[in-house]
């Protein structure tokens, strides 16, 4: 069984010391929180513009290693799809994070918070999934298709609708 730390090593193979090392700052794979391009800037000495341009080299490289197959991120992919498919293909991230972390199980010497970094970066560079940030009204979430997206939004749309017309009609009694 792969682990998740595993998998982050065999799509970072071929990278670079630098490369690796900015990655894991960036993500929080290494640490719990992750690092700005101004603190990797100053660890490197470089500016936090090269910094974004040595991230961006560094996440082609590594999507390219996936889509060529080389990362053995099949399992993974196959679990996060089914975990999304059992909740009509839209999950909210902290549950999903937890779910999928829980299957794969626990890492010795890694927090939580760490392994979360980890599965985040996982689905990013998979390409497999979509991502939205939360918002004053939703929690961050994956998904996997636009159109999974745009039907659970409606949904929820619905849902409050009904009972902002609900609570209307009891004000009035």
């Amino acid at each position: 069984m792969s682990t998740v730390t595993g998998l982050i090593k065999n799509i970072m193979a071929g990278l670079n010391d630098r490369h690796k090392a900015i990655l894991e700052g960036r993500y929080g794979l290494t640490q719990p929180d992750s690092l700005t391009l101004a603190k990797l800037g100053n660890q490197y000495n470089l500016t936090r513009e090269r910094i974004r341009q040595i991230e961006a080299l560094a996440l082609k490289l590594v999507r390219s290693n996936v889509q060529r197959g080389g990362a053995g991120l099949d399992r993974f992919v196959k679990l996060v799809s089914q975990q999304l498919r059992s909740a009509g293909n839209v999950r909210r991230e902290d549950v999903l994070l937890r779910e999928v972390g829980t299957a794969f199980g626990s890492e010795q010497n890694t927090t939580n918070q760490t392994l979360h970094n980890k599965l985040r970066f996982l689905l990013e560079v998979s390409h497999q999934f979509s991502f939205t940030n939360d918002t004053d009204h939703f929690y961050s979430y994956w998904y996997l298709h636009d159109r999974d997206k745009k039907r659970a939004v409606s949904f929820i749309n619905k849902v409050l609708n009904a009972w902002n017309s609900k609570q209307g009609l009891q004000n009035h009694i």
